[in-house]
Formats: C-alpha cells, sequence, structure tokens
C-alpha cells in the first residue's frame, strides 16, 4: 500500500556494503499512532546521515527523527546541516 495511503515513515538502515539491514516505521497521522522496528532488524546498522568525507563529528541521536530535526535546525540556522555525520541508535530497547 503507498505511504499516502497508509500516513507511515519508513527509516533504513544499510551496512558497510550498502546492503539494508534495520527498518524503523513510524505513523505521521497523530490521530493514529504507530510505532514499529521490522522483525530481526540490526540496530548495530542505524539510519544515517551522512556528512562530508572529512568531518570526524558525529552527532548520535536516540531516533531517527531526533537526527532528521537537528540537521533541520542546523539548516534554518544557516549552518552546513550536510557537513557532519548523524546517525541514530533506534532506542534503548534490545530486541529479544
Amino acid at each position: 500500500m503507498p505511504a499516502n495511503q497508509t500516513g507511515n515513515c519508513v527509516f533504513v538502515g544499510y551496512d558497510q556494503n550498502g546492503v539494508p539491514k534495520y527498518c524503523s516505521m513510524r505513523g505521521c497521522n497523530p490521530n493514529r499512532p504507530f510505532k514499529q522496528d521490522r522483525i530481526h532488524s540490526d540496530k548495530s546498522c542505524p539510519f544515517h546521515i551522512p556528512g562530508s568525507d572529512n568531518s570526524k563529528l558525529v552527532y548520535v541521536c536516540e531516533f531517527t527523527i531526533g537526527a532528521m530535526s537537528h540537521a533541520t535546525l542546523s539548516k534554518l540556522n544557516e549552518l552546513n546541516w550536510r557537513a557532519d555525520h548523524r546517525i541514530s541508535n533506534g532506542g534503548a530497547k534490545k530486541e529479544s
């Protein structure tokens, strides 16, 4: 079903070879909250907003939306949001 019909967002984390390993799904409709990580998602391959190759600065956020919000706030404050790396650790809960 297309995203515009479900109102959900899907965030994907990839390993170093570009293979999808982590999937976080979140609802965008406040009247129908939805939060789920895909079963067998590997949180050691988090959602990542890459920075420039010469940057050593990494912002670690709890969730994907935090990483995206940080990038947005940087841009709104006229900072180069593409300069530094951002990752999300997918929350503190570990799947059993």
